[in-house]
């Protein structure tokens, strides 16, 4: 997705005005998707993005599939800030401790207009109010307390045969010899729990929610009662 936003905002430039091959340049463009995944040896790919935007929504539609769905995971809006600050309390280079700035501030910076929970956020609302029938909405909880129950659903959604996957040994994600450089952005990032059967951060989180103040429950409260009454 940001190969093809970068691609589009190039339209702009005067080079590109100065000679305007839209054909050509769309068919770069149609392009970009196989051409990114092709050594990538999987038979089905869920390829993660801000799709939800409208903008972005209409790249899809018009360059890669007309009739493509959706899968967007939601979990409760202050469980997803404890993540962040029990990843920042266990994680010293994790970005949020670059400043040495309080918790609500960190908050704020992870809710900044051109963040991914706030960007997230606005996808979300656009493909529930205008994308509902392609699109799949699951909870975050349902699907750690039972994962095969929502693997079954997300699967019937696209049509996909059913498969037994493991949900007990689960490997960190690498695709062709590639991993996540966590270093970048704070250690272990991307490091996910290995079996999901026995995940269970209840007690863990309850430190970290605690953390979080008054008013930033009363100011995100509306908002996050929305999105968990998704169905």
């Amino acid at each position: 997705m940001d190969i093809m936003k970068s691609m589009v905002v190039g339209k702009d430039s005067t080079m590109f005005q100065n000679f305007p091959d839209e054909k050509s340049f769309d068919n770069v463009l149609k392009l970009v998707y196989p051409n990114y995944y092709k050594d990538w040896s999987a038979d089905i790919i869920f390829d993660r993005s801000l799709v939800g935007y409208e903008k972005n929504y209409n790249l899809i539609t018009k360059y890669v599939n007309p009739h493509f769905k959706c899968v967007v995971l939601i979990r409760d809006l202050f469980d997803v800030f404890a993540s962040y600050l029990k990843w920042a309390d266990e994680s010293p280079n994790c970005f949020l401790n670059e400043n040495k700035i309080p918790v609500d501030k960190q908050i704020e910076h992870l809710m900044h207009p051109d963040g991914l929970i706030h960007q997230s956020l606005i996808g979300t609302i656009n493909l529930y109010n205008n994308h509902r029938s392609n699109t799949i909405f699951i909870y975050y909880k349902d699907f750690v307390e039972n994962p095969k129950k929502e693997i079954d659903r997300l699967y019937r959604f696209f049509n996909l045969k059913d498969f037994q996957h493991n949900f007990e040994n689960i490997p960190q994600f690498e695709v062709n010899g590639i991993q996540y450089k966590d270093e970048i952005y704070g250690d272990n990032m991307h490091t996910i729990s290995t079996n999901l059967l026995t995940f269970n951060e209840d007690d863990t989180f309850k430190k970290y929610r605690s953390m979080i103040s008054n008013n930033l429950y009363k100011k995100y409260h509306g908002i996050n009662k929305w999105m968990m009454s998704i169905k």
